[in-house]
């Protein structure tokens, strides 16, 4: 067995853990055997949906390979593989549609773009295209990211447009522009959600800056550096969730189909021991005040994903990979159920996907500079 993927003793065994002596929390710890181990090697972002894992191998060449493996078969594919020095920045799957978003360098200018695959092969369609890059011009250029594929199958594209005011291309002094666009299976699109500032020197474009953004239903998660916004596009009704305060970090935020906010900040001040990572699960749509906080440790971060019926948490150290990190499950309530996988010291959990039936992730490993993913059901 995986050296990574071994859980030893408590493997398949009921564990507790004893609180002051008096309380007992008992949960069940997922058996070493569950885990299916996909790929090993250089490897890149991962994705799952309907039955299937993604995964990008980074090839020597130069050129990157998205590779598919139905679980029921354990049959591999090699979906696509990009032209030599362009590289697939991210991957991710929903509805039976797979995307993909690519960059390309040529001298002082980045080529993005966003394509979607077909997950049985053969080609590739694209979306969108930019072209960013410090020149002469008005307009520095834009920036194309790929920042969702809904169970819908419509993937979520971000343009991200800068135009020169008084500063080079790329200082925040200059204006900036980013647009959700969503594009459906049946070629059709529509313009989701954008937001026009200077970054530096207006604070509400500042919060409304987006790193995540995720669609559910008729719902629109932007998730930014200061709150996480959950708009209803057949309302335009909008709810904010704020970080506490300036000493709070966003760190994540997941939405799930009934409107449910999973929420993640980490506290800091002074030396890593005195932070403290929150997780908290808003439970009532439209709502950013009633919740309830399903993990509060100093030291530790805590992220999670709406995964169907349950949820999925990452829990770890904040400035060390000593003690490795951990995946545990959560029912629909945020009550902790059990133990998926624990890593060992010094490897580090990335990746992490699912799709209501399976979770998957990646090993990045320190002593083998190698990177082996695995899936684990959550059934």
């Amino acid at each position: 067995m995986d050296r990574i993927a071994t859980l030893r003793a408590v493997s398949g065994r009921a564990a507790c853990l004893f609180v002051i002596a008096t309380a007992v929390l008992c949960f069940y710890v997922a058996p070493a055997s569950a885990l299916n181990k996909i790929a090993s090697g250089s490897i890149g972002p991962v994705a799952i949906d309907s039955g299937s894992a993604y995964w990008v191998v980074f090839n020597r060449s130069g050129s990157n390979t998205v590779m598919r493996r139905v679980l029921a078969t354990s049959t591999d594919t090699a979906v696509y593989t990009t032209r030599k020095l362009t590289f697939v920045n991210a991957l991710m799957a929903g509805g039976g549609r797979l995307a993909i978003e690519t960059s390309r360098f040529r001298n002082t200018s980045e080529d993005t773009a966003v394509l979607t695959l077909s997950p049985a092969g053969g080609g590739a369609v694209t979306l969108a295209t930019g072209r960013y890059g410090d020149t002469q011009r008005e307009d520095c250029g834009t920036y194309i990211r790929l920042r969702d594929v809904a169970a819908t199958g419509e993937v979520v594209v971000g343009s991200e447009q800068q135009k020169r005011v008084v500063a080079p291309c790329g200082d925040g002094a200059n204006e900036d522009t980013m647009v959700l666009t969503g594009y459906a299976a049946d070629g059709t699109t529509r313009l989701l959600k954008s937001a026009t500032g200077t970054i530096k020197r207006d604070s509400s474009f500042y919060d409304r800056f987006i790193f995540k953004a995720e669609l559910v239903g008729t719902r629109l998660l932007t998730v930014g550096t200061q709150s996480a916004e959950v708009t209803d596009l057949s309302t335009s009704g909008l709810t904010t969730y704020p970080r506490a305060n300036t000493k709070h970090q966003i760190l994540d935020a997941d939405l799930d189909p009934t409107g449910r906010v999973l929420f993640s900040q980490l506290y800091t001040r002074g030396s890593a021991s005195n932070s403290r990572g929150t997780l908290q699960l808003y439970t009532l749509p439209g709502n950013a005040t009633t919740n309830s906080v399903l993990r509060s440790t100093r030291g530790y971060t805590s992220t999670a994903d709406f995964c169907g019926s349950y949820m999925v948490e990452q829990y770890g150290a904040v400035d060390t990979l000593e003690q490795g990190n951990k995946l545990y499950r959560r029912n629909s309530a945020g009550t902790l159920m059990s133990l998926l996988y624990r890593a060992q010291p010094y490897n580090l959990i990335g990746g992490r996907n699912c799709d209501g039936g399976a979770v998957i992730f990646s090993i990045s490993s320190d002593d083998t500079g190698t990177t082996t993913v695995y899936t684990v059901p959550l059934t």
